[in-house]
């Protein structure tokens, strides 16, 4: 009898490989038969279909995909991770012929964790009644009939949704993100039935700027009954009234809200900063961990180039610390406080001296960390954006701009860091949590 290796040998040798590096897997996967099933689930794990597929070896079209099923069934069960585009504009085919495959290859996809649809434009005109019937049909079929594995999905770029595409959207998975989408206008029609407002979701993503228009919100709102993370991007609108809708978004998750982070808008000097939203937490009894991320531009030893950003600006009172101020006492079972900080420095000096505008954050840090009911933790996650980007010799010294930049933000916090504040420079594992983090 020929000896074999064990199935854990041969997943450890291949798994030295890349999932990206697609040649090497298609060249293990011929090497031998010991081999060829491991590097088939390699290879297969993801797949990206479109009508616009490039000769890469990377995506597929939807034909494409189907005469490969046709001729290897199998294949079919290793895939994990679907990233569907619909590529609309000059020069993309998107003759109805070219997604009559596509219902036949969704429908054999049945072990998907995670799918992502998402749409490219070169042209306005992208509501969804206008895109090829093809596509939206069979989007909607996967949507009404997801597959019992499916954990997350994620929509992208797609204009007045219909209401029901959107009920199966949230009715999908328990992890949802929504991002530059906009629902259809339900409010002329009949309310929508109580059976829909039972979701599974647990987590959702969106933009602030998306969920601010009314017909968005009040579509998500029904399906938030059982949501226990709330992950609110800024997609580059720059508004600060888009801020009022997070107070009322929360208050109606109150009952099962857990995790909460908000990426603030940067706006730029020429905005009207002088315009200051005064934004409150409501009672929010069960949050345990708050991620506010906000920018902070152009801190150097040379000062500011342009302007502090608005969450440290005096034209506002500080909106971050303000908000956190206002906040801290609505949630009394935080535990941790996460603060990404997104800081674009101008020049290569290195000299980082205590950055005067975050000294607003240490007592509201201090107070919360000193609390007696629970046992706090926080921390700052910065990340330098260098502009101009550095080049190739001075990458390697831009730890050190790290490493300066840190120590700075410790001295600019006496009353925190000895009661446990951290500076989180590089490995960012066990603070951001997965909760929030998809």
């Amino acid at each position: 009898m020929v000896p074999r290796l064990p199935p854990e040998l041969i997943d450890a040798i291949v798994g030295h490989v890349s999932t990206s590096d697609k040649d090497t897997l298609k060249a293990c996967a011929v090497t031998g038969s010991v081999f060829r099933a491991t590097c088939q689930r390699r290879l297969w794990r993801e797949l990206e279909l479109t009508n616009n597929p490039h000769n890469d070896g990377y995506s597929y079209s939807y034909l494409q995909a189907a005469t490969r099923f046709a001729a290897y069934p199998h294949l079919a069960s290793y895939v994990a991770e679907l990233e569907l585009w619909l590529c609309v504009g000059d020069d993309m085919d998107t003759a109805e012929s070219v997604f009559h495959a596509l219902p036949s290859v969704l429908s054999i996809l049945s072990k998907l964790a995670a799918i992502d649809i998402r749409l490219y434009y070169t042209q306005m005109d992208t509501v969804w009644p206008n895109l090829p019937a093809g596509f939206t049909t069979a989007v909607a079929e996967l949507l009404a009939r997801p597959p019992a594995s499916l954990r997350k999905l994620r929509m992208s770029d797609f204009l007045v949704i219909p209401r029901e595409v959107m009920h199966s959207a949230l009715m999908a998975c328990p992890t949802v993100t929504l991002f530059r989408v906009s629902a259809d206008d339900f409010s002329t029609r009949t309310s929508v039935p109580e059976s829909w407002h039972k979701s599974p979701i647990e987590r959702l993503k969106t933009s602030i700027y998306q969920l601010c228009r009314p017909f968005l919100s009040l579509t998500v709102l029904p399906y938030t009954k059982s949501l226990r993370a709330l992950v609110l991007c800024n997609s580059g609108g720059n508004v600060m009234y888009e801020l009022f809708t997070i107070p009322a978004l929360c208050a109606s998750l109150a009952e099962s809200l857990e995790y909460l982070a908000i990426e603030f808008p940067c706006m730029a000097h020429s905005d009207n900063v002088s315009y200051s939203p005064v934004i409150v937490l409501p009672p929010l009894p069960k949050l345990r961990y708050l991620q506010l991320s906000f920018h902070y531009i152009d801190y150097t030893a040379q000062g500011p180039a342009v302007s502090v950003a608005p969450a440290l600006s005096p034209h506002n009172a500080g909106l971050v610390p303000l908000f956190l101020a206002n906040s801290l006492p609505s949630v009394p079972a935080l535990a941790t406080l996460v603060l990404p900080v997104d800081v674009r420095v101008r020049g290569l000096r290195m000299k980082y001296e205590p950055p005067a505008a975050f000294a607003v954050f240490d007592s509201l840090i201090s107070a919360f960390l000193a609390r007696e009911a629970t046992r706090n933790r926080a921390c700052y996650i910065p990340k330098l954006r260098f502009f101009p980007p550095l080049q190739d010799e001075a990458k390697a010294r831009a730890g050190l701009h790290m490493d300066a930049f840190a120590r700075a933000m410790r001295e600019a916090h006496p009353l925190s860091v000895p009661l446990g504040l951290a500076v989180v420079e590089r490995d960012r594992e066990g603070w951001i949590s997965e909760m929030v983090d998809f």
